[in-house]
């Protein structure tokens, strides 16, 4: 069994990373996530965003998801998000205005294959 490594919780903001310009943008960067393992996996996450929002998630430069309901949302995926030590997860809002959005990310061990 994986072991866990916690959650770890973000606001967004209004884009400061020049590709989401006006909208707010949620940054899970290495410095967010502290975590120490150089591999590891994403199992579930929980987002709070303005009303009517969406939004795309990236790792790094990739597109990794599109989300239509980007208010009030859980993913329990099938399938974790493998992640590497020293990337970034980015949540790119379609909204800039009213209650800045939250994401809460829980990481665990990667699982053996």
């Amino acid at each position: 069994m994986p072991a866990g490594l916690g959650p770890a919780t973000a606001t967004g903001t209004l884009d400061k990373t020049g590709l989401n310009t006006g909208n707010y943008t949620v940054v899970f960067d290495p410095p967010t996530l502290d975590i120490s393992a150089p591999v590891f996996e994403c199992y579930h996450i929980v987002i709070n965003g303005p009303p009517g929002s969406s939004f795309t998630v990236y790792i790094g430069t990739f597109q990794y998801d599109n989300v239509e309901l980007g208010d009030t949302n859980s993913w329990d995926p099938n399938q974790t998000m493998k992640l590497q030590q020293g990337q970034t997860i980015y949540f790119f809002w379609n909204t800039g205005t009213g209650t800045a959005p939250t994401v809460t990310m829980w990481f665990q061990e990667a699982s053996p294959l």
